[in-house]
């Protein structure tokens, strides 16, 4: 029986051992499953991590594109609107040059309806003394006749 008691150690030792080491094993087996679960969710995080990386990569590129085309733009536009306030500062120096030159207008015809008026009146006047002048001499005419005929009667 010695012998059976060997082989029944020895064969619980190699069933203990199989055993263990399929233990062993499939924790071996099932730690490197969730390592390579666990590498693999890695690479995949990683390489969604990359996609977004790039694609914000591009889109900062775009934007910067865009950003310097609105900086051309924005001095175009600058330097559109001082061409414009140039031309409205010119604008406005005709205008104050055309109001001047209005009131000043206005001030000389003022003056010439008043001197107009002045020599208005003085016409008037002046027509009013020939139209006196004239009957007087149509007067003076009138009894020259009279005289002129006794100054003959006299003579």
């Amino acid at each position: 029986m010695e012998t059976f008691g060997r082989n029944t150690i020895g064969l619980a030792g190699i069933l203990a051992m199989l055993i263990i080491l399929g233990l062993v094993g499939g924790i071996y087996w099932n730690k490197t499953r969730t390592m390579t679960d666990r590498i693999n969710w890695e690479e995949r995080r990683a390489d969604s991590l990359l996609s977004v990386k790039l694609r914000l990569e591009g889109d900062n590129r775009d934007l910067t594109s865009q950003l310097e085309l609105a900086i051309d733009e924005n001095e175009s536009l600058g330097k559109r609107i001082n061409t414009l306030h140039g031309q409205l500062d010119q604008r406005y120096a005709l205008e104050s040059q055309f109001r001047q030159q209005t009131i000043v207008r206005t001030r000389i015809m003022q003056a010439l309806n008043r001197n107009l008026s002045a020599l208005t009146m003085t016409r008037d006047s002046l027509e009013n003394q020939i139209e006196a002048l004239n009957n007087k001499i149509s007067w003076l005419n009138n009894s020259k006749g009279p005289l002129l005929n006794e100054t003959k009667d006299i003579q």
